[in-house]
């Protein structure tokens, strides 16, 4: 199969250059729709267009060395030759490589897609929610040259060639030294567009990792109130506090306004007032002219009923009662208000001197 260049358009607008098997001497623009960086690994190429060739690249690097072809079938067996010289001591072991080979976004992992001796580490790293679009930066310089593409694959074996006369077997020469193991380590691990870097070699590789960052998520809800705490212990006796203000003075409750004995406290129209005692014998009267509403009075005279005849009974009727009319007694009809009926006040006052 011929070499292949092939342009690999992705979405993010970076493009690259990688080599396949199996389409010719063809320019093939193939589209990506993913956002990996690496080598196309598929044989299934949708050609969108085609274009001429564009201008030899460089030389390549010289390929390996074919491997050795078949041994011929055995001739006859010669005359014995001279002891041959000691072989040359062996190449040096093959030190092994270590190369990135994809990175993708997912669930974040590390694969090595190739050998032990030859390693291709597949990093899947895990990519936050993407940020706002920042400002256009400034265009920068041209990059340095790439570097040289990987070797060319290995020749087809020669033809066998003509068989020598065999001589002796040569002594084995000594083992060649065990190739140096290679190394990983980890380099600088920062925040940004999701990436891993070999800072070092192939044999001595240094991984600088950027992990790009997701967006900070929502607050989550407030949490339900804790169960409420046992009481604290009872606290110690604070000190006495200070003695508070005097308070202002209450309503004179009657040791002033009264002064002898038999004063009746009372109330004028607009303070307590003191009703001082009465004359022996008199009785307390309403009376809305006075400053209290309240006058002692004389119990008005009344007949004394010693006799039938101080009685004068006219049509007596059931319920009616004896009354003083002023001049004599008479029989009379009870007001439904016997305390405000004056014409019962003799009647009263009969019954409480009784």
């Amino acid at each position: 199969m011929g070499q292949t260049n092939v342009a690999v358009t992705r979405t993010d607008t970076t493009s690259y250059f990688t080599n396949t098997s199996a389409i010719g001497n063809t320019n093939v623009v193939v589209t990506r729709a993913d956002l990996v960086n690496g080598n196309v690994r598929t044989t299934d190429i949708t050609v969108i267009s085609t274009a001429a060739f564009g201008a030899t690249g460089a030389t390549g690097a010289t390929g390996a060395t074919g491997a050795t072809g078949a041994t011929g079938a055995t001739g006859a067996t010669g005359p014995t030759g001279l002891t041959g010289a000691t072989g040359a001591t062996g190449a040096t072991g093959a030190a092994a490589t270590i190369a990135v080979g994809t990175v993708s976004a997912g669930t974040a992992a590390v694969i090595n897609s190739g050998t032990s001796a030859a390693a291709v580490l597949d990093f899947t790293l895990q990519t936050g929610a993407t940020g706002s679009t920042g400002a256009t930066g400034a265009t920068g310089a041209t990059g340095a040259t790439g570097p040289t593409g990987p070797t060319g694959p290995t020749g087809a074996t020669g033809p066998t060639g003509a068989t020598g006369s065999i001589g002796l077997t040569g002594a084995t020469g000594p083992t060649g030294a065990t190739g140096a193991a290679a190394t990983i380590a980890v380099g600088t691990v920062t925040a940004g567009t999701a990436a891993v870097t070999n800072v070092g070699t192939s044999s001595a590789a240094i991984f600088d990792f950027a992990l790009q960052t997701g967006a900070t998520g929502a607050t989550g809800a407030t949490g339900s109130t804790g169960a409420t705490g046992a009481q604290g212990i009872q606290g110690i006796q604070g000190a006495t506090g200070a003695t508070g203000a005097t308070g202002a003075t209450g309503v004179e409750g009657g040791t002033t306004t009264l002064t002898t004995k038999g004063d009746i406290l009372t109330r004028s129209a607009s303070a307590l007032a003191r009703q001082a005692v009465g004359t022996n014998g008199y009785f307390l009267k309403a009376d809305s002219t006075q400053t209290t509403g309240l006058i002692w009075a004389t119990i008005p005279s009344v007949s004394i009923l010693d006799d039938v005849g101080d009685v004068t009974i006219t049509s007596a009727a059931s319920g009616q009662v004896l009354q003083w009319n002023g001049s004599a007694w008479v029989n009379a009809t009870v007001s439904s208000d016997v305390m405000t009926d004056t014409r019962n006040a003799a009647l009263i006052l009969m019954d409480i001197g009784a």
